[in-house]
């Protein structure tokens, strides 16, 4: 197979699974982008538990997924950019800039702020990773790429500092976040989770197999927009929190540092709206803390019980849910076989997180894909979550 820029390769084969009602699998991509110079594969992630504490510099429990974007990268005489599964591209002749060109284009200008001037190439990328998902596809692509040019470019750039800059050039799209993502899709192991220090970056692995049970992941569908949404006003908050409390005489670096027995004393010092927020913040902390020791010691009665809480937390204190969540979130509780759930990334749609028994899948899949179908007229994409190791040149 042979790419002559005009992408009528991936076109046609695009076409064809359309026409059929089906989906790229993971080796039509390998397939497709199988000619390019190199070849890497950049998972996505989930959360087990530990939701908006990154940017706090608290504590969370990531891991890397199967589901990746791969991205195919060539020399070429000028900069092309292609997204297969929406046949959008830049470069192409086409003046309409895609949206996902701000996470490349941030990369891109990022390291020319280095003194690092990527050479002029084609780059071709799709995948199984669900996008809008809260599977952190905006930072599989930034930390794909920029992996990517360490690569082509033989830069020899360790883990660390991609990992660091991979952070500020997805936040030239404006988003405040923090760090979870690109540390735990650097740094993924294969069944394996990374409970991160965010105040200094530092993280243990921690096995998440256990015996009789499996970790859903349910899409409800619903795409958020992040840097449109409330997320950035949270981290504001936060922030504005953070100087009330130094106003006040904290001495700590972060919120995440105020010890919970001391939370009621600022009730009076924050704003009504704020007060929850800093509360979710100490609590969802400590729960990140407590699921790593249960883990260890596979009590998914408590493991399931965090979850729950974790979820109360970002609907009632931190305000980031929705309905659909909402909904998948009840339903579980109803469902025998099941120990938990809560909502999964940024919030305002986006996924689920199930911890339930390996024998009630199936019935459970079926049955909650029917319910929330009933619901709300349209399909839950389901799926087993497998861990699985960080971004990685396959060629």
């Amino acid at each position: 197979m042979s790419f002559d820029g005009t992408g009528k390769v991936f076109t046609c084969r695009l076409n064809i699974f359309a026409l059929q009602g089906m989906s790229m699998r993971e080796n039509d991509y390998l397939d497709c982008l199988g000619d390019h110079e190199l070849l890497i594969q950049s998972p996505g992630r989930i959360n087990l538990i530990g939701e908006h504490t990154d940017y706090n510099k608290g504590y969370c429990l990531p891991a890397a997924i199967r589901q990746s974007l791969f991205l195919g990268i060539s020399e070429a005489p000028a900069m092309k950019f292609r997204a297969l599964d929406t046949g959008d591209g830049w470069g192409y002749g086409n003046q309409q800039k895609p949206h996902w060109m701000v996470y490349l284009q941030g990369v891109i200008d990022f390291l020319a702020a280095q003194g690092i001037d990527v050479p002029t190439l084609e780059m071709e990328f799709g995948g199984t990773l669900p996008m809008g998902a809260g599977l952190s596809s905006s930072s599989s692509l930034t930390c794909g790429f920029i992996f990517g040019i360490n690569q082509f470019m033989g830069l020899n750039l360790p883990t660390e500092t991609l990992t660091a800059w991979a952070v500020q050039a997805e936040r030239a799209s404006g988003l405040m976040g923090g760090m979870m993502d690109q540390i735990s899709i650097f740094n993924g192991r294969k069944k394996q989770a990374l409970l991160i220090d965010c105040s200094d970056w530092t993280f243990k692995y921690y096995p998440v197999d256990i015996p009789d049970f499996s970790w859903l992941i349910a899409d409800t569908g619903v795409k958020h927009k992040l840097v449109d949404s409330d997320y950035n006003n949270r981290s504001l908050a936060c922030a504005r929190i953070f100087k009330t409390l130094q106003q006040n005489g904290f001495a700590g670096a972060s919120i995440s540092e105020l010890p919970i027995h001391e939370l009621s004393q600022w009730k009076d010092l924050l704003a009504e709206e704020d007060f929850p927020l800093l509360s979710y913040v100490l609590e969802e902390n400590k729960r990140v803390l407590t699921f790593a020791e249960n883990l260890m010691a596979h009590q998914v009665k408590e493991l399931g019980n965090l979850l729950l809480e974790g979820h109360a937390g970002l609907r009632d204190q931190y305000r980031v849910s929705c309905a659909e969540l909402d909904f998948m979130v009840e339903f579980a509780e109803q469902f025998e076989g099941v120990m938990g759930a809560r909502m999964m990334g940024g919030g305002f749609g986006g996924s689920t997180l199930h911890l339930l028994k390996e024998d009630a899948v199936q019935d459970y899949q079926h049955a909650l894909s029917m319910a929330y179908f009933k619901k709300f007229g349209k399909e839950a994409k389901i799926f087993e979550a497998e861990l699985e190791d960080g971004v990685r040149r396959i060629h």
